[in-house]
């Protein structure tokens, strides 16, 4: 949900329709598949691929992918790093103030702890 107000000083030669506010929210379901593939070096090290894709109509889709590194140094815990892209097109098919599209990507290095119990 997305909120906007765009609001000017109150200055008596301005009109008062120059004040807007607009507010758009929607919900959208997106089935997806994907698949992963876990490869064990060792005990300690490992090599994790991961994608996904996603579709719903045709301008909504969605695909993700990464490839990480994982370094168990204990039971309980590993640390794992590695690259990940995700892409998003997505469209309700409306326009003007009913309408509203994305259409990006975001990628770069992951890293982070697992923990296990």
């Amino acid at each position: 949900e997305v909120d906007v107000s765009v609001g000017l000083p109150d200055l008596p030669w301005l009109p008062e329709s120059l004040d807007r506010e607009i507010k758009a929210g929607d919900d959208f379901v997106q089935p997806f598949i994907g698949g992963r593939v876990d490869h064990s070096f060792n005990k300690k090290w490992s090599l994790i691929s991961r994608a996904d894709y996603g579709y719903a109509e045709s301008d909504n889709r969605s695909f993700n992918i990464s490839l990480v590194g994982d370094y168990r140094f204990r039971d309980w815990g590993s640390f794992f790093f590695g690259y990940k892209y995700m892409d998003y097109d997505l469209d309700n098919g409306n326009d003007g103030q009913e309408g509203y599209a994305f259409d990006g990507n975001m990628q770069g290095p992951v890293m982070g702890l697992n923990l296990r119990w």
